[in-house]
């Protein structure tokens, strides 16, 4: 790796740690781009080097931590039976972020729905895809392969998140409380997997 490259990757470390640390502390909406910056010590404009916008600066930060989590739930999945342990078990990152920080993953899944496209937002969308697909998978293995008629792995596994993704927004939009959110998410898996599933 050149020296560019170097200084090039450590910039992005510092202004994607700041970003987390900022988000973390104070939320999304009371976090600017400028205080990132002064975080990181660089420039705003570096900021947007790595990040164009700042719905572009947080789906970076969530997509880091979703990624990291996403991928230690897939490992520890293939030990458990049951559909529904197994498939809590790997949205169990997103329910740590609803605990932690239900600001910033609600706004993760409104700029996920309705964003501008842009590389960190495509990113996101590949984690989704591969949730999708490793509920769907998950949901073969466990349910013995009773998946109902004509519903094959991918849908199961986007009927599954998508209903899990909608609480949340519902929870953003103020409909429902977020008090009670990891409970809700909790029934709305065992509510998808009763029309995926086979009785």
């Amino acid at each position: 790796m050149s020296r560019r490259e170097r200084n090039k990757a450590e910039k992005r470390e510092r202004i994607l740690g700041a970003a987390s640390d900022l988000f973390s502390e104070q939320g999304y909406a009371a976090t600017t781009t400028q205080a990132v910056a002064a975080r990181a010590d660089v420039a705003v404009g570096t900021v947007f080097q790595y990040a164009a916008t700042k719905p572009e600066l947080l789906m970076m930060v969530m997509n880091t931590r979703l990624a990291e989590g996403l991928g230690s739930g897939r490992s520890g999945v293939a030990r458990i039976r049951s559909p529904h342990k197994a498939v809590l078990a790997l949205a169990e990152p997103l329910l740590e972020l609803v605990a932690q920080e239900p600001e910033n993953l609600t706004a993760y899944v409104r700029e996920l729905i309705f964003g501008e496209p842009g590389p960190h937002h495509d990113t996101s969308l590949g984690i989704v895809s591969g949730l999708e697909r490793a509920i769907g998978e998950t949901l073969t293995r466990t349910s013995q392969g009773r998946l109902r008629g004509g519903i094959d792995e991918i849908t199961a596994g986007r009927a599954v998140l998508s209903s899990l993704l909608l609480e949340l927004n519902s929870t953003r939009m103020g409909r429902d409380p977020r008090e009670s959110l990891e409970e809700r998410l909790r029934t709305q898996v065992e509510l998808s997997l009763h029309g995926v599933l086979q009785a």
